[in-house]
């Protein structure tokens, strides 16, 4: 029997594999190669989990794996991923943008909160224009297909530095 901890580590591996899986299939859908390269910089997307981060970041990472990679072709992979939807480009408030790996079809349902003063970036999941989305279709004869919604604002975190109670 497999303990608690490997069972986790199996699952983990499994979802990885499926994530990887779905983003080579997409690319081949849309008449793109996995290259080495961009296979460098999938795998450093998906490995970073929930971290957002930005190309420079994306490039140091990729850099240690592959010192071939060049910027340019980080910078090249992330806006073809962006056009097929596998990742989300996400402003920041350092004018610099953060990227998130779309791990799903469904996982287009992702917004965000963005703190102002410590510019923590926090992902929530939840369906709140659902039923907004479905009006707009209909109404003006629009297929949906991506939204990204980003909530620009001051965190617990920083509201608590500064004296703000809840109720005020």
């Amino acid at each position: 029997m497999f303990g608690i901890s490997r069972m986790k580590e199996i699952n983990m591996t499994e979802k990885i594999n499926s994530i990887y899986e779905d983003i080579n299939k997409k690319l081949k859908r849309s008449g793109y190669r996995l290259t080495p390269q961009r296979e460098v910089i999938v795998e450093t997307l998906i490995e970073s989990n929930s971290e957002l981060l930005t190309a420079e970041e994306i490039f140091i990472k990729v850099k240690n794996i592959n010192s071939s990679i060049g910027l340019a072709t980080v910078y090249r992979t992330l806006d073809m991923l962006q056009e097929l939807d596998i990742v989300k480009r996400i402003p920041y408030r350092d004018g610099m943008s953060r990227f998130d790996l779309v791990k799903s079809s469904n996982d287009n349902q992702s917004f965000y909160l963005l703190c102002q003063k410590c510019g923590k970036i926090e992902e929530i999941k939840e369906p709140i224009l659902e039923n907004t989305e479905k009006r707009i279709e209909q109404e003006h004869r629009f297929k949906i297909i991506t939204r990204q919604l980003t909530f620009h604002g001051i965190c617990q975190e920083c509201l608590k530095k500064e004296g703000y109670h809840s109720g005020e």
